[in-house]
Protein backbone atom coordinates (compact mmCIF):
# COMPACT_ATOMS: atom_id res chain seq x y z
CA UNK A 1 0.00 0.00 0.00
CA UNK A 2 1.64 3.48 -0.85
CA UNK A 3 1.62 6.19 1.60
CA UNK A 4 -1.07 7.77 -0.08
CA UNK A 5 -3.21 4.76 -0.10
CA UNK A 6 -2.47 4.64 4.14
CA UNK A 7 -3.09 8.03 4.99
CA UNK A 8 -6.40 8.21 2.87
CA UNK A 9 -7.20 4.80 4.49
CA UNK A 10 -6.52 6.25 8.25
CA UNK A 11 -8.51 9.30 7.15
CA UNK A 12 -11.80 7.15 6.29
CA UNK A 13 -11.23 4.93 9.30
CA UNK A 14 -11.00 7.80 12.13
CA UNK A 15 -14.05 9.24 10.09
CA UNK A 16 -15.84 5.73 10.49
CA UNK A 17 -15.02 5.39 14.34
CA UNK A 18 -16.02 9.15 14.63
CA UNK A 19 -19.31 7.84 13.50
CA UNK A 20 -19.63 4.69 15.26
CA UNK A 21 -22.91 4.49 17.45
CA UNK A 22 -24.00 7.81 16.69
CA UNK A 23 -27.72 8.05 15.40
CA UNK A 24 -27.91 9.16 11.39
CA UNK A 25 -28.35 12.82 11.59
CA UNK A 26 -31.88 14.61 11.22
CA UNK A 27 -31.73 15.73 7.22
CA UNK A 28 -34.88 16.96 5.74
CA UNK A 29 -35.08 18.29 2.00
CA UNK A 30 -37.27 21.08 0.63
CA UNK A 31 -37.83 22.96 -2.83
CA UNK A 32 -39.70 26.39 -3.49
CA UNK A 33 -39.55 25.33 -7.24
CA UNK A 34 -43.17 24.91 -8.51
CA UNK A 35 -44.95 21.61 -8.75
CA UNK A 36 -42.92 18.74 -10.74
CA UNK A 37 -40.40 21.08 -12.33
CA UNK A 38 -38.14 17.87 -12.63
CA UNK A 39 -35.83 19.61 -10.74
CA UNK A 40 -35.42 18.22 -6.93
CA UNK A 41 -33.52 17.78 -3.56
CA UNK A 42 -33.04 14.26 -2.54
CA UNK A 43 -31.80 13.06 0.95
CA UNK A 44 -29.09 10.03 1.37
CA UNK A 45 -30.94 7.45 2.26
CA UNK A 46 -32.57 7.52 -1.72
CA UNK A 47 -31.47 5.05 -4.18
CA UNK A 48 -30.83 7.90 -6.13
CA UNK A 49 -28.04 8.94 -3.65
CA UNK A 50 -26.20 5.85 -4.20
CA UNK A 51 -26.44 6.08 -8.06
CA UNK A 52 -25.52 8.99 -8.32
CA UNK A 53 -22.16 8.84 -5.97
CA UNK A 54 -21.13 6.20 -7.93
CA UNK A 55 -20.99 8.18 -11.19
CA UNK A 56 -19.81 11.63 -9.70
CA UNK A 57 -16.56 12.76 -9.10
CA UNK A 58 -14.00 10.93 -7.11
CA UNK A 59 -13.69 12.94 -4.50
CA UNK A 60 -17.37 12.72 -3.91
CA UNK A 61 -15.99 8.79 -2.94
CA UNK A 62 -13.89 9.93 -1.22
CA UNK A 63 -15.80 11.92 1.10
CA UNK A 64 -18.17 9.02 2.08
CA UNK A 65 -18.11 10.05 5.62
CA UNK A 66 -19.77 13.04 5.01
CA UNK A 67 -22.50 10.91 2.69
CA UNK A 68 -25.07 11.55 6.28
CA UNK A 69 -24.68 15.53 6.03
CA UNK A 70 -25.38 15.61 1.85
CA UNK A 71 -27.99 15.97 -0.70
CA UNK A 72 -28.30 15.22 -4.59
CA UNK A 73 -30.04 17.59 -6.81
CA UNK A 74 -31.03 15.60 -9.82
CA UNK A 75 -32.12 17.37 -13.04
CA UNK A 76 -34.72 14.71 -14.74
CA UNK A 77 -35.49 16.97 -17.75
CA UNK A 78 -34.54 17.41 -20.94
CA UNK A 79 -32.71 21.09 -20.50
CA UNK A 80 -29.22 21.77 -19.15
CA UNK A 81 -29.19 23.71 -15.78
CA UNK A 82 -26.93 27.17 -15.88
CA UNK A 83 -27.55 27.94 -12.35
CA UNK A 84 -28.88 27.06 -9.32
CA UNK A 85 -28.73 28.23 -5.85
CA UNK A 86 -29.59 26.03 -2.01
CA UNK A 87 -29.74 27.06 1.62
CA UNK A 88 -28.32 25.06 4.45
CA UNK A 89 -29.96 25.45 8.07
CA UNK A 90 -28.69 23.45 10.65
CA UNK A 91 -29.59 23.46 14.24
CA UNK A 92 -27.63 22.80 17.30
CA UNK A 93 -29.27 21.24 20.79
CA UNK A 94 -30.32 25.06 21.92
CA UNK A 95 -32.02 25.59 18.67
CA UNK A 96 -29.56 28.44 17.18
CA UNK A 97 -29.74 28.24 13.91
CA UNK A 98 -26.30 28.11 11.37
CA UNK A 99 -27.05 29.21 7.78
CA UNK A 100 -25.40 28.41 4.38
CA UNK A 101 -25.99 29.58 1.31
CA UNK A 102 -24.59 28.33 -1.89
CA UNK A 103 -25.31 29.10 -5.72
CA UNK A 104 -23.40 27.89 -8.64
CA UNK A 105 -23.51 29.61 -12.63
CA UNK A 106 -21.71 28.43 -15.29
CA UNK A 107 -21.29 31.87 -16.27
CA UNK A 108 -19.17 33.50 -14.00
CA UNK A 109 -17.47 34.90 -16.69
CA UNK A 110 -20.00 36.41 -18.25
CA UNK A 111 -20.01 33.91 -21.13
CA UNK A 112 -21.52 30.46 -20.50
CA UNK A 113 -19.06 27.61 -20.17
CA UNK A 114 -19.13 24.57 -22.02
CA UNK A 115 -20.27 22.69 -18.75
CA UNK A 116 -23.37 23.45 -17.52
CA UNK A 117 -24.09 23.51 -13.59
CA UNK A 118 -25.56 20.28 -13.89
CA UNK A 119 -26.89 18.58 -17.19
CA UNK A 120 -29.96 17.22 -18.73
CA UNK A 121 -30.79 13.63 -17.33
CA UNK A 122 -28.38 13.87 -14.60
CA UNK A 123 -27.62 14.44 -10.95
CA UNK A 124 -25.11 15.85 -8.73
CA UNK A 125 -23.78 15.09 -5.02
CA UNK A 126 -23.92 18.05 -2.66
CA UNK A 127 -21.32 17.77 0.26
CA UNK A 128 -20.86 20.04 3.35
CA UNK A 129 -17.39 20.57 2.80
CA UNK A 130 -16.47 23.05 4.69
CA UNK A 131 -12.79 23.81 4.00
CA UNK A 132 -12.33 23.58 0.73
CA UNK A 133 -8.66 21.85 0.96
CA UNK A 134 -10.98 18.78 1.59
CA UNK A 135 -12.38 18.31 -2.09
CA UNK A 136 -9.37 19.76 -3.98
CA UNK A 137 -7.05 18.66 -6.20
CA UNK A 138 -3.95 16.58 -5.30
CA UNK A 139 -3.01 13.40 -3.30
CA UNK A 140 -4.97 13.08 0.15
CA UNK A 141 -2.75 13.83 2.78
CA UNK A 142 -2.68 14.50 6.71
CA UNK A 143 -4.10 18.22 6.05
CA UNK A 144 -6.71 16.68 4.20
CA UNK A 145 -7.57 14.45 7.45
CA UNK A 146 -7.42 16.75 9.79
CA UNK A 147 -10.30 19.18 7.97
CA UNK A 148 -12.15 16.75 6.87
CA UNK A 149 -12.53 15.19 11.09
CA UNK A 150 -12.41 18.88 11.52
CA UNK A 151 -15.86 18.92 9.21
CA UNK A 152 -17.45 16.29 11.02
CA UNK A 153 -16.98 17.41 14.72
CA UNK A 154 -18.92 21.08 12.93
CA UNK A 155 -21.69 18.90 11.50
CA UNK A 156 -22.31 16.46 14.74
CA UNK A 157 -22.70 19.50 16.30
CA UNK A 158 -26.47 20.19 14.82
CA UNK A 159 -29.44 18.03 15.64
CA UNK A 160 -30.89 18.57 12.27
CA UNK A 161 -30.53 19.81 9.48
CA UNK A 162 -32.71 21.33 6.05
CA UNK A 163 -31.44 21.84 2.43
CA UNK A 164 -33.98 24.17 0.19
CA UNK A 165 -33.52 24.21 -3.65
CA UNK A 166 -34.36 28.05 -3.96
CA UNK A 167 -34.16 29.09 -7.60
CA UNK A 168 -33.07 26.87 -11.09
CA UNK A 169 -31.69 28.68 -14.57
CA UNK A 170 -32.30 26.62 -17.65
CA UNK A 171 -30.09 26.89 -20.64
CA UNK A 172 -32.77 28.39 -22.26
CA UNK A 173 -32.93 31.37 -20.00
CA UNK A 174 -36.31 29.90 -18.23
CA UNK A 175 -36.05 30.82 -14.40
CA UNK A 176 -37.76 28.68 -11.47
CA UNK A 177 -38.50 29.05 -8.02
CA UNK A 178 -39.02 31.85 -5.26
CA UNK A 179 -35.54 32.72 -4.74
CA UNK A 180 -35.92 34.28 -1.55
CA UNK A 181 -32.21 35.59 -1.39
CA UNK A 182 -32.67 37.18 -5.00
CA UNK A 183 -30.04 34.82 -7.36
CA UNK A 184 -31.97 35.01 -10.01
CA UNK A 185 -32.13 38.82 -10.89
CA UNK A 186 -28.08 39.03 -10.38
CA UNK A 187 -27.38 36.16 -12.62
CA UNK A 188 -29.70 38.37 -15.24
CA UNK A 189 -27.38 40.73 -14.60
CA UNK A 190 -24.16 38.85 -15.17
CA UNK A 191 -25.20 37.60 -18.66
CA UNK A 192 -26.37 40.80 -19.48
CA UNK A 193 -23.26 42.66 -18.75
CA UNK A 194 -21.74 39.77 -20.67
CA UNK A 195 -23.57 40.16 -23.56
CA UNK A 196 -22.83 44.29 -23.38
CA UNK A 197 -19.05 43.19 -23.20
CA UNK A 198 -19.33 41.15 -26.04
CA UNK A 199 -20.77 44.23 -27.63
CA UNK A 200 -18.31 46.55 -27.28
CA UNK A 201 -15.47 44.12 -28.43
CA UNK A 202 -17.22 42.85 -31.56
CA UNK A 203 -18.17 46.52 -32.88
CA UNK A 204 -15.33 48.44 -31.74
CA UNK A 205 -12.62 49.00 -33.49
CA UNK A 206 -9.01 47.77 -31.91
CA UNK A 207 -7.91 51.47 -30.44
CA UNK A 208 -10.65 52.64 -29.28
CA UNK A 209 -11.52 49.18 -27.07
CA UNK A 210 -9.85 50.51 -24.24
CA UNK A 211 -11.80 53.85 -23.66
CA UNK A 212 -15.12 52.00 -24.70
CA UNK A 213 -14.39 49.71 -22.02
CA UNK A 214 -13.08 52.28 -19.56
CA UNK A 215 -16.70 53.93 -19.73
CA UNK A 216 -18.51 50.61 -19.37
CA UNK A 217 -16.98 50.33 -15.91
CA UNK A 218 -16.75 54.04 -14.81
CA UNK A 219 -20.57 53.86 -13.18
CA UNK A 220 -19.95 50.44 -11.06
CA UNK A 221 -16.49 51.82 -9.84
CA UNK A 222 -18.04 55.12 -8.31
CA UNK A 223 -21.32 52.76 -6.95
CA UNK A 224 -18.44 50.52 -5.44
CA UNK A 225 -16.70 53.31 -4.50
CA UNK A 226 -19.26 54.69 -2.67
CA UNK A 227 -20.59 51.55 -1.40
CA UNK A 228 -16.51 51.04 -0.09
CA UNK A 229 -17.09 47.50 -1.54
CA UNK A 230 -15.23 45.53 -4.28
CA UNK A 231 -16.86 45.08 -7.26
CA UNK A 232 -17.39 41.15 -7.30
CA UNK A 233 -18.56 41.12 -4.08
CA UNK A 234 -21.41 44.36 -4.48
CA UNK A 235 -22.31 42.46 -7.92
CA UNK A 236 -23.28 39.07 -5.99
CA UNK A 237 -24.78 40.77 -2.67
CA UNK A 238 -26.71 43.20 -5.16
CA UNK A 239 -30.34 43.56 -3.48
CA UNK A 240 -31.80 44.58 -6.95
CA UNK A 241 -30.90 44.02 -11.03
CA UNK A 242 -30.05 47.34 -11.38
CA UNK A 243 -27.24 47.58 -8.86
CA UNK A 244 -25.99 44.08 -9.94
CA UNK A 245 -25.92 44.93 -13.86
CA UNK A 246 -24.00 48.29 -13.30
CA UNK A 247 -21.27 45.86 -10.90
CA UNK A 248 -21.21 43.13 -13.47
CA UNK A 249 -20.40 45.53 -16.29
CA UNK A 250 -18.11 47.32 -14.68
CA UNK A 251 -16.40 43.73 -12.87
CA UNK A 252 -16.40 42.57 -16.33
CA UNK A 253 -14.78 45.43 -18.21
CA UNK A 254 -12.02 45.50 -15.38
CA UNK A 255 -11.40 42.09 -16.02
CA UNK A 256 -11.31 42.55 -19.62
CA UNK A 257 -9.04 45.48 -19.56
CA UNK A 258 -6.76 43.74 -16.91
CA UNK A 259 -6.05 40.63 -19.83
CA UNK A 260 -5.48 43.74 -22.34
CA UNK A 261 -2.79 44.95 -19.78
CA UNK A 262 -1.13 42.00 -18.85
CA UNK A 263 -1.38 39.79 -21.82
CA UNK A 264 -3.68 37.41 -20.50
CA UNK A 265 -5.32 34.74 -22.57
CA UNK A 266 -7.97 37.26 -23.81
CA UNK A 267 -5.63 40.33 -24.77
CA UNK A 268 -5.63 39.75 -28.40
CA UNK A 269 -8.97 40.88 -29.30
CA UNK A 270 -8.95 38.98 -32.66
CA UNK A 271 -9.13 35.58 -30.80
CA UNK A 272 -11.70 36.91 -28.54
CA UNK A 273 -13.63 37.89 -30.88
CA UNK A 274 -13.86 34.24 -32.62
CA UNK A 275 -14.51 33.34 -28.79
CA UNK A 276 -17.59 35.07 -28.69
CA UNK A 277 -18.80 33.78 -32.02
CA UNK A 278 -19.39 30.64 -30.12
CA UNK A 279 -21.07 31.69 -27.08
CA UNK A 280 -24.86 32.24 -26.27
CA UNK A 281 -26.48 34.81 -24.30
CA UNK A 282 -29.58 33.40 -22.73
CA UNK A 283 -31.95 36.01 -21.51
CA UNK A 284 -33.01 35.35 -18.24
CA UNK A 285 -36.80 35.10 -17.84
CA UNK A 286 -39.46 34.09 -15.58
CA UNK A 287 -40.96 30.93 -16.39
CA UNK A 288 -44.60 31.85 -17.50
CA UNK A 289 -46.55 31.35 -14.67
CA UNK A 290 -44.53 33.73 -12.85
CA UNK A 291 -45.52 37.50 -12.79
CA UNK A 292 -42.58 38.96 -11.20
CA UNK A 293 -40.54 41.09 -13.22
CA UNK A 294 -36.54 40.17 -13.35
CA UNK A 295 -35.97 44.39 -13.68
Amino acid sequence: MSTEEKIRAAALLVSFTMQVGMAQPALTVKSLLPDEPGVYLLPPSSPRFAQAVATDFEYVRDLAALHPYSVVLVNDTEKDIIAYSLRWIARDPDGKAIRREESNCSFSSGMLSEEPALGSRSAHVLIPVGDLIIAGPGPWNPAKTKALNDQLAFLERFRDTTVTLDSVVFDDGSAVGQDPKGWIPRWKALLDAGRDLAGVVGRTADPDVRSELEEMRRPGLSLAQAKRTALGSMMYSASTYEEAYIAARAYLANNQLAFMQLGGEFSDLERLREVIKQKRFPIIHRSDNSKENLK
